[in-house]
């Protein structure tokens, strides 16, 4: 029989930490309305917590080449976030301009 002790005693600190990381991901977005457009970030934080809890039971080897792809499966998606809020970001500066215009406009 094999001793799991470590893999047990990851697998519950890494559900302890995920429960505070989870409320530390709530209090921000409830209280920091920027904060919603990086949720990317905060799965990069996750995943990043439990690919670190992992190379205590799979190895360090092992452990980085899951993250290798982590990253190669998860860059895309947030550089495609990125690029999407970028744009939104852009969108609504450009309709806030052209409300502004139309206000000065009428008040001429």
């Amino acid at each position: 029989m094999t001793d799991h002790t470590v893999t047990i005693a990851s697998l519950i600190i890494l559900h302890l930490l995920c429960w505070a990381y989870a409320f530390l991901v709530e209090y921000t977005r409830c209280r920091w309305e920027a904060s919603k457009r990086y949720t990317f970030a905060w799965v990069v934080g996750g995943v990043m917590m439990t690919v670190v809890a992992a190379s205590f039971t799979i190895g360090l080897e092992d452990a980085l080449l899951v993250g290798g792809f982590f990253v190669a499966s998860g860059l895309p998606m947030s550089i495609g976030a990125m690029i999407m809020h970028t744009w939104l970001d852009d969108k609504a500066a450009k309709k806030r301009q052209a409300e502004a215009i139309r206000d000065r406009v009428e008040e001429v």
